[in-house]
């Protein structure tokens, strides 16, 4: 190893020691390790995996956008939601093999929605809510559609286009890089988030056994439809802003 990369090696190590998000990553991590290990070998690794790939993310955006001293109880719970989803992922590609937990998938999505109310309650009470913040609870709300949508096609409570439920998301930000109008910032928006509450309640329910076809295509239909008018609000809202400059 040259004294360069030793030096490079060096400074990352430092800057990993320093990072605010360093002390709540590792809490966390070790919080939910039991669960992962209770899944089984193949299962907890698929969590590490994944809860690993979170905290790097974490750790890289937090000094960007999260403009204070500590990483913040509102931050830590959002990050206690990411670790919950790791969790979660496992137990859906075990509905691809056949194995059903329908009661613990229903148990952990109702659990990470109910969270969400709790960490931006405690950013604003606390005075914390930064972009990082916001941004995060964003993703973590996005992670949790797309599983349970993608659980809803494995268990067969609709098509597969039920998946465009989880991938609206993804492709909006997918389409605001080839274009950039679409990458600006939107306004806050009670529309948008009681449509995001909706999604994850009507998916959730679509885990439930007594939720089967006919019920249940009806109700990924409703959802979806409810999802492609909020963004399409959105997009239209971002293509005017030009006009009205």
């Amino acid at each position: 190893m040259t004294m360069q990369s030793t030096a490079a090696s060096l400074a990352v190590h430092s800057e990993w020691r320093r990072n605010r998000a360093l002390g709540p990553i590792i809490g966390v991590g070790a919080l939910t390790a039991p669960g992962a290990i209770w899944l089984g070998a193949p299962q907890a690794a698929v969590a590490a995996a994944l809860y690993c790939a979170v905290a790097i993310i974490v750790a890289a955006r937090v000094h960007a956008f999260h403009p204070f001293a500590t990483f913040g109880a509102a931050n830590s719970v959002t990050l206690f939601r990411a670790a919950l989803l790791s969790l979660l992922a496992p137990l859906v590609l075990l509905e691809a093999s056949g194995e059903r937990h329908f009661a613990l998938v229903f148990g952990l999505a109702v659990f990470i929605l109910l969270l969400d109310a709790l960490d931006g309650w405690l950013a604003r009470r606390a005075g914390t809510a930064s972009r990082f913040g916001a941004r995060f609870d964003m993703e973590v709300d996005a992670g949790l559609i797309m599983l349970l949508a993608s659980f809803a096609w494995l268990d067969g409570k609709a098509g597969a286009w039920v998946l465009m439920v989880g991938l609206m998301r993804y492709g909006f930000v997918a389409a605001g890089w080839l274009f950039p109008k679409l990458a600006r910032a939107l306004p806050e928006s009670r529309r948008r988030k009681i449509i995001c509450v909706i999604q994850i309640v009507a998916l959730c329910a679509l885990v439930l056994p007594v939720i089967a076809p006919p019920v249940s295509p009806l109700i990924a239909f409703v959802a979806l439809a409810l999802l492609t008018i909020s963004f399409l609000i959105d997009v239209r809202w971002l293509l005017r802003q030009d006009r009205s400059t």
